[in-house]
């Protein structure tokens, strides 16, 4: 429904209003309550019947009306609420932190989602502080390749509207090899860090490691160039690049260790299905101050039609 529409329905009940007035029948609208409709007829409770019992054509004016309202209502309602209400959430977080670097809110999905849905173009705004932000494009792999793609989210995962700028200039989908990214910056809330395991036959064999052999060498205690290879390798942090590099390794798994990091990560696996994991972070770029209200507030989110999804207050 339009914003003409709209009005043509307003108009409609004004003409409706006055129709009754003229009749004697009072008609109110509850605008802090849009589902709210009444009509009556001051000084006449009951209605008036004919002689066999029936209604008169007054009354029965009166009844088509009052079914025509309820119609009118039932559009209005419809057209409130978007159909994305069911299943789509938000989440108040750190609303009310007064420090932009810290301050988010979640955008969650439900897992009863049928199909991948685009929030951008979707609008939040804040009553306190009079704030409406629209939702923009991500980067398609971060840190990687910048291009933007839009925020196609599906069903079970969370999206994090982050009121500070991003430490990797920008707004991204995780995948398993964004944990390399918190080693030397900080995300808030905490990228996970998930990423691949390294002793595994396919990161292995191209190092002419054969992961059953030296599994039993570790076991029967004996050393080699291929369990101190494996051993520098399990001694590796999740998500984080070598410290120091052993000196009686072979130059092979040395210069894997020094190749170790997000680049290498993100080549080894972007092709995998599984590559991109359910979270997204997406910054507003406001470094200076926070955007929602400290002690009170309500944050709405529209989608692209102007239809509310889901409010919170505090």
């Amino acid at each position: 429904m339009s914003f003409r529409v709209i009005i043509f329905i307003i108009i409609v009940l004004g003409f409706i209003a006055l129709g009754l007035s003229e009749r004697g029948v009072d008609f109110s609208f509850d605008f802090s309550n849009p589902g709210t409709f009444s009509t009556s007829q001051p000084g006449s409770a009951p209605r008036d019947l004919n002689d066999d019992g029936t209604i008169d054509d007054r009354e029965r004016e009166i009844a088509d009306i009052e079914d025509e309202i309820e119609d009118i209502e039932k559009d209005i309602t419809e057209f409130a609420q978007s159909p994305y209400a069911d299943v789509v959430t938000l989440r108040q977080h750190t609303a009310r932190d007064r420090d932009a670097q810290d301050e988010y809110i979640d955008i969650e999905i439900d897992r009863d989602l049928s199909e991948p849905l685009s929030l951008t173009g979707w609008k939040l705004t804040g009553q306190e502080n009079n704030i409406s932000v629209t939702l923009g494009r991500v980067a398609f792999i971060p840190d990687y390749d910048r291009t933007q793609q839009e925020i196609r989210v599906e069903a079970g995962q969370t999206v994090h509207i982050l009121t500070r700028r991003s430490p990797i200039r920008d707004s991204f989908r995780t995948n398993v090899c964004t944990g390399y990214l918190s080693e030397d910056r900080t995300f808030k809330p905490s990228l996970r860090r998930e990423c691949p395991n390294l002793l595994t036959e396919d990161i292995l064999s191209p190092l002419g490691i054969d992961l059953e052999d030296v599994e039993d060498d570790i076991h029967d205690g004996r050393s080699n160039t291929d369990t101190r290879c494996y051993r520098a390798i399990d001694r590796l942090s999740t998500c984080r690049e070598p410290n120091t590099i052993p000196d009686d390794i072979s130059r092979r798994c040395e210069d894997f260790l020094d190749d170790i990091g997000y680049e290498w990560c993100v080549e080894t696996y972007n092709a995998q299905t599984n590559f991109f994991t359910d979270e997204w972070y997406v910054y507003l770029r406001s470094s200076f101050e926070d955007l929602w209200g400290n002690d009170d507030d309500t944050i709405t989110l529209f989608d692209q039609n102007g239809r509310i999804v889901d409010s919170i207050s505090y």
